[in-house]
């Protein structure tokens, strides 16, 4: 069975703490043993300690893994570069997702055949986004033109991963390009994310919209939703 991942990175005031704390109940509302693991930096983990949060130490199907990252990154490049590197820190499929996501229904035993899939950005596709000269403007901002249409946009608020060589390498890849724009302040990950994909000719496959459907993009789906996300990435 494949583990669902979060990452988690926060400060004495415990914001993203208490968005996991809600997104693992709405998960074991319709399953009580998927595995979880939640990757963490040294910072988080006595920050944790030191308030006695505990609440999901009883529950056996949780791992929570203390990562050591270099100090010269700051509390949101430290989530992303978590979130970078579940990949080659985890074995085994899993399914990223962010700590402001809610679950609405019971998870398949597979989301998707692919080894690497996410939904499109705004669950809609390029062509049809109101915003999309914007998009355009911020990722070419970013050293990551995508004036050409061929491959889609996607969300990283979620990803379904397989163990495979074809994901290590992109998360790798991802990474670096990653690494470039942090360099020059820009810390936002969907623009590498999407430059790799575009890069290695469009391995990313689409993930059902249910599987990602963002509440503040798209506040009436006309899909049920299974997992929600309540804010965008």
């Amino acid at each position: 069975m494949y583990t669902v991942c979060y990452v988690l990175t926060d400060n004495p005031k415990l914001l993203f703490y208490h968005q996991l704390l809600i997104s693992i109940r709405s998960l074991r509302k319709y399953s009580a043993t998927q595995p979880i693991t939640v990757l963490m930096d040294k910072t988080t983990e006595l920050i944790l300690t030191k308030q006695n949060r505990t609440e999901l130490n009883s529950d056996e199907s949780i791992k929570m893994l203390t990562v050591e990252i270099p100090d010269y990154y700051n509390q949101k490049e430290k989530s992303r570069y978590l979130k970078l590197k579940t990949r080659k820190l985890l074995t085994g499929t899993f399914l990223f997702v962010d700590t402001d996501t809610v679950f609405s229904d019971k998870l398949p035993e597979i989301l998707s055949d692919s080894q690497l899939a996410l939904t499109y950005d705004l669950n809609i596709k390029i062509k049809d986004r109101i915003d999309r000269k914007q998009l355009e403007d911020m990722n070419r901002s970013y050293g990551y033109p995508i004036s050409e249409k061929k491959y889609e946009y996607y969300n990283s608020g979620v990803i379904w991963c397989q163990d495979t060589d074809l994901c290590h390498s992109f998360y790798s890849d991802w990474f670096q390009c990653w690494e470039v724009n942090r360099s020059k302040g820009q810390v936002l990950d969907q623009p590498s994310l999407n430059y790799v994909n575009r890069k290695r000719n469009g391995v990313i496959s689409s993930l059902q919209s249910i599987y990602n459907v963002q509440i503040s993009a798209s506040p009436c789906p006309i899909f049920p939703p299974a997992i929600c996300s309540t804010r965008l990435s």
